[in-house]
């Protein structure tokens, strides 16, 4: 994910879903680290398998030269979820870009669209395909696709297509995380989806607040949940924006509960408790249970309830989404909120309209003082690359992904790729290294704080850039945003404060969706998100968190933990 050129602001989240930088966190994920659970290296018990047996779908005498120009060219299909973000340049677009060009030119690759939707129409057009078998050659889809496909056989298995194809260095971008990821794309020990990584800890969740506020009010930094919890009420009831009305909200949320900007996530930390979508972590016996139910997401439910009653959190939230939550930032009507690393993003604008707007990140503090565990993934990523089995050539989506890695992160970075802020979004494999924002973070202080810059990368100089900019009074062109993730006050200056008190708690499950998940999970997706809202707004009794646990586990979620708990088993602990 090119930060570099980065135009508006963009949301993950979660992952999307979109990258983590391009979208910071898709965050319709909050999945620990916003990734999906994944198609495990076995298939889990009680999971669903292949209706036949997998073969592989490269010849054993295929030669292995992973970046050889096909000649004549061949043709090769794939799908597009365009990103409202991009700004083409030059006559570019979606079916003719840097990109595209170059597999023609460097590979002898033709690629095309079979389809363009946006991300409203993503699932819809996705499962029509599917259902439809109307399937490109190149596909990028989420872990309950990648299920469904391999289970009705229609999937490429890339096993053989890996080992003779991929170079030694995109194994080893791909495995750097001690090979998580790519096993998260194997069924019965045969691979055959390749991750879309994402940085680790992209959605490591932080707390923004605005500084000016703080300083306006007298009110201290934040050193534990109840001082962030003052801040929040004292930003709804002491007129902050100084116009002498009560129309500030304390702590904006959203709809969906979880999610990457303004997602509730960030206080269940405080409080112990890891809910989300998908999160299951260890209790003290060994065994997986599932972050929902646990008595500590109780214990905070009944602390959103008494900030809804008390006017603090927006009374509105029941029917925003994460874009409608931070207009109010953006428009100076919101100064807290819980979030991600690139949510300087959605403030972008903000600042830009009122240059005395002042932002700082900071780790959420726990409840009982020093930091909260902040939740992540072992398996980081934002979904998957498939090949279709009727493919002729497989091999050309590693050739492709090569290419990718090799032009943006490789020994030797192409400086005219690295340096463009569209033309890797339109990659047709586009994974991410798993420390690569991290990286350039301590890269870029050290730099700073040294004065040398001459060991920097390409990207990392850009940053550097971004950096003069703003310090000569330039807050445009996402100046300051990038500076507010990667400079002094930032995000990820924040989430170092976590790696250095190895202050996390892991989504422990990274196997592939159980039968009883893909029956149910949505049915329990939407009994949670109901049920948690009704409380936080007052609608339920907090004590009706027990029903909810009881329901939740009658209506499928026992089965699931049973389920998750025998994959578990299989895995070193």
């Amino acid at each position: 994910m090119q930060l570099g050129k980065f135009k508006i602001p963009v949301l993950l989240a979660t992952v999307t879903a979109m990258l983590l930088l391009s979208a910071c966190g898709d965050s319709n994920n909050s999945k620990g680290e916003t990734a999906a659970p994944s198609a495990g290296a076995s298939a889990a018990p009680g999971s669903a398998s292949a209706s036949t047996e997998p073969s592989s779908s490269a010849s054993a005498e295929a030669p292995a030269d992973p970046m050889a120009k096909y000649d004549p060219a061949i043709e090769l299909s794939t799908v597009v979820i365009s990103d409202p973000t991009m700004k083409f340049e030059n006559g570019d677009s979606v079916d003719n870009n840097k990109y595209y060009r170059t597999y023609e030119k460097e590979l002898g690759i033709k690629l095309t669209n079979l389809w363009v939707a946006d991300q409203s129409q993503r699932d819809q057009k996705m499962n029509l395909a599917i259902s439809s078998n109307d399937l490109p050659d190149i596909l990028h889809v989420d872990a309950k696709q990648l299920q469904l496909l391999y289970r009705s056989g229609k999937l490429a298995d890339l096993t053989d297509v890996y080992e003779q194809y991929a170079t030694p260095f995109t194994k080893q971008f791909l495995t750097v995380d001690g090979g998580f990821n790519l096993e998260s794309g194997k069924f019965n020990g045969r691979l055959f989806a390749i991750p879309e990584t994402q940085s680790y800890l992209d959605g490591a969740f932080v707390l923004w607040i605005r500084t000016d506020w703080l300083t306006k009010l007298g009110l201290p930094e934040p050193k534990t949940m109840d001082d962030v919890l003052n801040i929040a009420i004292a930003f709804a009831n002491d007129d902050p924006d100084g116009n002498g009305k009560k129309d500030t909200i304390g702590l904006p949320l959203t709809k969906d509960v979880f999610a990457g900007y303004a997602g509730t996530e960030g206080l269940f930390y405080g409080y112990g408790a890891y809910p989300g979508v998908d999160v299951w972590v260890q209790d003290d016996n060994g065994e997986l249970v599932s972050g929902n139910i646990q008595p500590q997401v109780k214990t905070a439910l009944a602390k959103f309830q008494e900030l809804f009653k008390a006017g603090v959190i927006d009374p509105e939230f029941g029917v925003k989404d994460v874009w409608k939550a931070a207009e109010s930032a953006v428009a100076g009507k919101n100064g807290l909120f819980f979030g991600t690393m690139a949510n300087s993003f959605q403030l972008q604008p903000g600042k830009e309209r009122d240059p005395e707007m002042e932002w700082k990140a900071f780790p959420i503090p726990s409840a009982d003082g020093g930091l909260a565990k902040v939740l992540r993934s072992r398996v980081t990523n934002t979904g998957y690359y498939v090949v279709n089995k009727s493919a002729k050539n497989p091999e050309a989506a590693m050739k492709m992904l090569n290419l990718f890695i090799d032009k943006q992160f490789g020994p030797t970075p192409d400086k005219e790729f690295v340096d463009d802020g569209v033309a890797w979004k339109l990659a047709a494999l586009r994974p991410m290294p798993a420390a690569k924002n991290y990286d350039n973070f301590k890269a870029v202080r050290d730099a700073l704080s040294s004065g040398d810059a001459s060991k920097l990368t390409a990207e990392q100089q850009n940053i550097m850039k971004n950096v003069e900019q703003l310090k000569a009074g330039n807050v445009g062109d996402n100046n300051w945003a990038m500076v507010k993730v990667f400079g002094e006050g930032g995000s990820y200056a924040a989430i170092d404060q976590y790696v250095l008190g190895d202050s996390f708690r892991f989504n422990e499950f990274y196997g592939s969706p159980t039968e009883t998940m893909l029956a149910k999970g949505s049915v329990l997706s939407k009994l949670t998100t109901e049920t948690f809202t009704k409380i936080i707004m007052g609608k339920s009794a907090v004590e009706d968190f027990d029903d909810y646990v009881k329901k939740w586990k009658a209506m499928g979620g026992d089965a699931i933990t049973q389920e998750i708990n025998e994959w578990y088993s299989t895995k070193s602990k």
